[in-house]
């Protein structure tokens, strides 16, 4: 028969082994986490939004920005439904926002910290057609890293009627 120190020898050994395995699979864990966030960190991440034009609170710029801290490239949006002004009509050369090259053919490459921005709309004008004109516009951005392999889309909502509230906000000073 073994002795009771053999035993509670046995059984420490098990109860170490064990340890150290739930070690190892947390050890592991954190490098995979590590690993991502490092990935991630080291990711171009492009934002579209709409922001007061910095000449004119009442007009609205369209803004394309890479956040990240590498280019993106190969940037394509999708925008539903089409942007549309109540600018660009009563333009020289009369054209939808959509057609323009930048937003139909894409961007080939974005350093982080670059931006686009185009006049976008009068937020006035806009208020005043709300029912010919859309007031809210969803846009998937694609892009690639670079290293040309895919990001994961990112989708945005531009919202006019958070605009018109702001404008009203700043007209009552």
């Amino acid at each position: 028969m073994a002795e009771w120190t053999d035993v509670v020898g046995a059984v420490a050994d098990v109860g170490t082994v064990s340890i150290a395995a739930v070690a190892a699979t947390v050890a592991w864990h954190q490098v995979k986490e590590a690993r991502r966030l490092r990935i991630e960190q080291a990711s171009p991440y492009v934002v579209v939004d709409l922001q007061s034009n910095l000449t004119d609170s009442k007009f609205l710029d369209l803004v394309i920005l890479n956040t990240g801290t590498t280019t993106a490239r190969n940037i394509r949006f999708t925008f539903s439904p089409e942007l549309r002004s109540t600018l660009y009509p009563h333009a020289a050369e009369p054209r939808q926002l959509f057609e323009y090259p930048v937003l139909k053919d894409g961007i080939p490459n974005l350093p982080p910290g670059g931006e686009f921005r185009f006049l976008f709309e009068f937020v006035v004008e806009h208020y005043r057609r709300r029912d010919e004109f859309p007031t809210k516009y969803d846009v998937i951005v694609d892009f690639d890293d670079s290293r040309d392999r895919p990001c994961t889309s990112l989708t945005y909502s531009l919202d006019l009627c958070l605009r018109w509230s702001l404008l009203r906000l700043g007209s009552d000073r």
